[in-house]
């Protein structure tokens, strides 16, 4: 194995974890929607667990998913 058939080894793989941490925030996104979607009957204390959960969602999808995408927009390829 030589030296640029490593490289390029490390590159799929870096490739394949931004695409699997993209797609975790994106469903992490998506159930934070969800979540946020109550009926008006929903009881209080549900209601409560619900938002807190789905909020915590919308945070961790926008980490997971929008600021990577923002730091290679503007040129940060980390």
């Amino acid at each position: 194995m030589n030296i640029k058939e490593i490289f390029r080894q490390k590159g799929v793989a870096v490739t394949r974890g931004r695409r699997i941490r993209s797609l975790a925030g994106l469903a992490s996104l998506f159930s934070g929607y969800a979540f946020l979607a109550v009926s008006p009957d929903t009881a209080a204390d549900w209601l409560v667990a619900r938002v807190v959960l789905g909020f915590v969602c919308l945070f961790a999808g926008f980490v997971l998913a929008v600021v990577p995408f923002l730091n290679r927009s503007v040129g940060d390829d980390r």
